[in-house]
């Protein structure tokens, strides 16, 4: 203990440095934790889509999308997801599920969907990437 009271009193940048570096981690998971939507197991989205019967949403590329995605998906890519709002917005009660190639980019549209008002919005973990490996069916119609 004394050896680290005299690190901080020789060192009080870098100890400045180390408390800011730790309290923006800790204000960061925060508010990941927050601002988190759930996020799904490849077969727990299946359990959704069949039993509450969620609208799945692919915020890929049209691109993408056309190369493969989840059965009965719909294309809404991510920088053109406020066009697609309004038609959501009409089932804002029923279950969205949102997924990209690899679960990176999901997250950012389904908190979009929540600021907009949707109500129950998922993320599918590890995105389409996580469904194939999983061995589930992927489309090209």
């Amino acid at each position: 203990m004394a050896q680290v009271l005299e690190f901080v009193g020789n060192h009080p940048f870098l100890f400045s440095l180390l408390l800011i570096i730790l309290a923006l981690t800790v204000l960061n998971e925060l508010w990941r934790w927050r601002n988190a939507q759930p996020r799904l197991a490849p077969m727990e989205a299946v359990r959704l889509i069949n039993s509450e019967n969620a609208r799945v949403i692919d915020v890929r590329g049209s691109g993408e999308f056309e190369s493969g995605h989840i059965v009965n998906a719909r294309n809404a890519p991510q920088d053109k997801l406020d066009d697609h709002l309004k038609e959501l917005l009409k089932r804002r009660k029923k279950p969205v599920l949102v997924y990209c190639g690899n679960g990176l980019s999901a997250p950012r549209a389904a908190t979009r969907l929540v600021e907009a008002g949707m109500e129950r919005v998922y993320v599918l973990r590890g995105g389409l990437q996580n469904w194939q490996q999983a061995g589930l069916p992927v489309t090209r119609k």
